[in-house]
């Protein structure tokens, strides 16, 4: 915060009758400390994050996601999260939306999951979220489903594959 916005802060501390003294000061700091204001604030996002890992999995793309996602609400943004249902439910991050796909065990690894491509579902969650961008996270059937359903509503899309150089 500027010098403008602090005055103002210790302007308001002081008793009503020593404030006349500030009057032509306190016009010209309250513009300032506005139109600093004006300038902080953001247009806030209707983000889906479409993830095939989720905690409570312990993988490095899970652990980032989640650690997005909280970063992302605590600024304001909404978030829908796509992802394969998971026998346990972690509690350290509630979106304002989710959707829930049906999950099927990697072969040889039981303890990871895939998301089935159910573009009906992710559809569904898209008209009723209205994101503003849709972010895939892992290039899976669950991320091909949603590049199509978002391009379908032309949505803009942002992807983040760390494990990978191929494209859509």
């Amino acid at each position: 915060m500027n010098t403008s916005a602090t005055s103002l802060l210790r302007l308001e501390q002081f008793p009503e009758n020593f404030k006349f003294y500030f009057k032509a000061k306190q016009s010209k700091n309250h513009q300032a400390a506005q139109s600093e204001l004006q300038d902080l604030v953001r247009p806030r996002l209707r983000i889906a994050i479409v993830t095939e890992t989720w905690p409570l999995e312990i993988n490095g793309v899970a652990l980032s996601m989640m650690q997005l996602c909280q970063g992302l609400q605590r600024l304001g943004h909404k978030i829908l999260l796509v992802r394969p249902a998971q026998k346990a439910v972690c509690k350290d991050f509630q979106p304002e939306q989710e959707c829930l796909v049906v999950s099927q065990a990697i072969p040889k690894y039981p303890s990871l999951q895939f998301g089935w491509p159910q573009y009906l579902k992710v559809s569904k969650a898209f008209d009723k979220f209205e994101p503003d961008v849709v972010h895939i996270v892992t290039e899976g059937p669950l991320g091909l489903t949603a590049l199509q359903a978002a391009k379908a509503r032309r949505v803009a899309v942002s992807k983040w594959f760390p494990f990978t150089l191929s494209r859509f």
